[in-house]
């Protein structure tokens, strides 16, 4: 049984590394080491670790270092104590992560540890200037420690890292169905690298592809129906087409309604501004002559199809044609009816 400072020290250590460290203790013939010191209970030994114990207690109060750092500084001693000379050196201390975990955390060992060798100066400055090597390593490895003055970790110093989190990006339905006719030809992958979109969100996307392009052609059919409502000519032209179309009886289509509205627009080079008072520019605010013609649509064909063609709830068609003699006595005198009655008219301004 190892007696006096390794003793002590032994009983500190894992019992992982214990076994380990006696075979390595024992090759190193350090059992005939400690026999020719003639370590003993009551040698001079157990009275340099009762008065390092109180100088490490010291250590703790002054300094704010931890007691498992302090329990650490005992098997440093006995790990160092063990050692030949010429294996005072990195390359054996690195066999040691236990011991750089410790040094890293609480470089304070490195007087600690020191004060609990022998007083022998030959031990005594091996051990420190080990010791010193390896916290100049762990230095070099940590630069941003190096600022500390006494190199503790200090619990005011630690800042808790703020991150914010970022917010996920929104396309719009345009940059969407255009990305899903890429992938139509193209995997993945290749898609996710040519927009910078991710592979999986291309995926989800594509299963959604009825969805967005539905979303794609209402956006682009309401923005029609604005910039013709812009303008009286456009106005003009749009009311007669779908006068033909109810007089013929032709059956009119959502797309019917998105070319006839381009073909205006072509048409017409200069707009003239037309703003809605209180409602957003999406809306779309027919006059009551193109009122008059959609509720026709809606007996002819049904109101769902009025209501998909011309982008109005069922409700306000459905009001239309109850009210279709009212529209026309408004669409003759040139009259609009403010919001708030049962004709879904908006009061605009020029």
């Amino acid at each position: 049984m190892v007696q006096g400072l390794g003793a002590q020290a032994l009983c500190l250590l894992p019992m992982a590394g214990f076994k380990n460290w006696v075979v390595k203790w024992k090759e190193r013939g350090g059992m005939n080491r400690y026999r020719r010191r003639g370590c003993n209970p009551s040698s001079s030994s157990t009275t340099s670790i009762t008065s390092g114990a109180l100088d490490l207690q010291t250590t703790r109060n002054s300094e704010g270092s931890s007691l498992d750092a302090l329990k650490q500084a005992y098997m440093t001693n006995a790990i160092l104590s063990t050692m030949k000379p010429t294996e005072m050196d990195l390359k054996i201390m690195s066999q040691f992560p236990e011991l750089l975990s410790v040094i890293q955390q609480n470089p304070s060992i490195i007087n600690a540890a020191a004060q609990l060798q022998y007083k022998d100066s030959e031990i005594y400055n091996m051990c420190n200037s080990s010791l010193q090597a390896v916290m100049n390593l762990t230095k070099d490895a940590n630069p941003e420690n190096n600022n500390t003055s006494n190199h503790f970790p200090r619990s005011a110093d630690k800042k808790p890292l703020l991150s914010a989190k970022k917010r996920r990006e929104r396309y719009s339905p345009d940059f969407k169905l255009m990305v899903i006719e890429y992938a139509a030809s193209h995997s993945y992958q290749e898609t996710s690298r040519k927009f910078g979109v991710h592979h999986i969100t291309v995926s989800e996307w594509c299963k959604d592809k009825d969805r967005i392009r539905k979303k794609v052609y209402c956006d682009n059919l309401q923005t029609l129906h604005t910039k013709i409502l812009k303008s009286e000519t456009a106005e003009q032209k749009f009311l007669s087409w779908i006068q033909d179309c109810n007089k013929q009886k032709i059956i009119i289509k959502p797309t019917d309604v998105q070319e006839k509205a381009n073909e205006i627009l072509n048409i017409i080079e200069k707009l003239k501004s037309r703003r809605i008072v209180g409602e957003k520019e999406s809306r779309v605010n027919y006059p009551p002559a193109v009122k008059v013609e959609i509720a026709k649509v809606a007996e002819r064909q049904s109101v769902n199809c009025a209501a998909r063609c011309f982008r109005v709830a069922r409700k306000r068609i459905r009001e239309w044609v109850k009210c279709k003699d009212k529209l026309r006595w408004l669409a003759e005198t040139g009259q609009v009816r403010e919001r708030g009655g049962s004709m879904g008219g908006k009061r605009s301004t020029a």
